[in-house]
């Protein structure tokens, strides 16, 4: 009788904590990312042959190990990217490869639909698009500035931001100290809109400042992202940098591609850059082919133009702003890409002109890898 007892109890606290539990949240999950370029064989104009690693535009040189880890939880979430060079972990040894180095992180949290906080250092993509190719952006709305982010969303589709940038963050020392913050040149507002299935608009203007009181950057910026066909994408966008009025920097790109021809995938992304003093235009022009030949491997060749109207002017797309090389740009590639985002490139790249625009042809074998979860 005892025992009976014991299992009608147990039976009814199990009936009451079903509830409980069906209506608990689910679990947050984790996402990781991962690129690294290795160059068994790079020449630079008429020196020979040499390795190394990339890509160029990472904060850690050497090896590269750019750990993008994420976590999406119940309205709140983590992300951050965590690098270090080589096996130098410990930020010991030459400081040219010390680390770790975290590039950028940030914390969200959301409150229900209509509004979500971001403090940190983020990496904010919500407000700029990115070409097709090369990925390339314009400054973000958060672009590892230190930053807190009050985002409302009035109606589906709209978002609507604002940021105050803190380029020092030492608070109180700056208080004691005496130094005031710049508030008009520490602040951002953007907006976006998305119509379902047809397209979404984005626009920002940021003010920010290196050092409290120093000279701040202005850059206003919009971008159209279209979707109304089936496999085709089409998105184009335009920022100018008006910290000067005697000098306005303007950059314009347009991106696209199609998946219609299917297994064949075509890019293509098209770049200017202009300055007002002294007049210098700078255009980039890739068009991009690649034929999945049996999942997963594909063959694929860019080819590609940077230059402009004088010596060392150039858009610096190539290799997703790398900076390596510039000019004519011929690279056929095999690539094997998988599911979660993995992928390994393997190929031959000619440029005509080294990253100043100089004569001094790039010859390079790169190997790039990603991985991803």
């Amino acid at each position: 009788m005892k025992k009976a007892w014991i299992f009608l109890i147990a039976l009814a606290l199990l009936a009451f904590s079903m509830p409980i539990f069906a209506d608990a949240p689910a679990a947050g999950s984790f996402h990781a990312w991962n690129q690294g370029n290795f160059y068994p064989v790079f020449v630079w104009g008429s020196n020979s042959a040499t390795s190394g690693w990339g890509p160029s535009w990472d904060n850690v040189k050497s090896i590269d190990q750019e750990w993008t880890f994420s976590y999406d939880g119940n309205n709140y979430g983590f992300n951050a990217t965590f690098e270090f060079g080589g096996d130098n972990f410990a930020n010991t040894g030459n400081p040219a490869t010390a680390a770790p180095s975290i590039s950028w992180f940030a914390t969200y949290y959301k409150f229900g639909d209509l509004v979500k906080v971001t403090l940190g250092k983020p990496r904010f993509n919500d407000y700029t698009d990115f070409s097709v190719i090369e990925g390339q952006n314009f400054k973000r709305f958060g672009d590892s500035d230190f930053m807190g982010i009050f985002q409302v969303f009035p109606t589906p589709g709209l978002t609507l931001a604002a940021a105050l940038y803190t380029p020092d963050v030492g608070a109180v020392a700056n208080a004691m100290a005496g130094v005031s913050g710049d508030y008009g040149n520490n602040f951002g507002v953007a907006a976006s809109y998305a119509a379902p299935n047809l397209a979404s608009v984005k626009v920002l203007y940021r003010a920010s400042e290196a050092t409290l009181g120093g000279a701040a950057t202005k850059l206003v910026s919009g971008s159209v992202n279209v979707s109304a066909m089936k496999g085709l994408t089409a998105e184009a966008g335009v920022q100018a940098d008006i910290s000067n009025s005697s000098n306005t920097v303007l950059m314009a790109w347009l991106s696209g591609g199609t998946t219609m021809f299917a297994p064949l995938t075509v890019n293509a992304d098209l770049a200017l850059k202009n300055s007002s003093s002294p007049s210098q235009t700078a255009y980039f022009a890739e068009i991009q082919g690649e034929y999945v030949v049996m999942a997963p491997w594909s063959l694929g060749v860019q080819l590609g133009y940077d230059g402009g109207s004088a010596t060392g002017v150039k858009v610096g797309w190539y290799g997703g702003g790398s900076g390596d090389w510039t000019g004519l740009q011929i690279w056929p590639y095999v690539k094997a890409a998988f599911d979660n985002g993995s992928s390994l490139k393997v190929g031959f790249v000619y440029a005509s002109a080294d990253s100043a625009g100089a004569s001094n042809a790039v010859i390079a074998v790169p190997i790039i890898y990603v991985w991803a979860f």
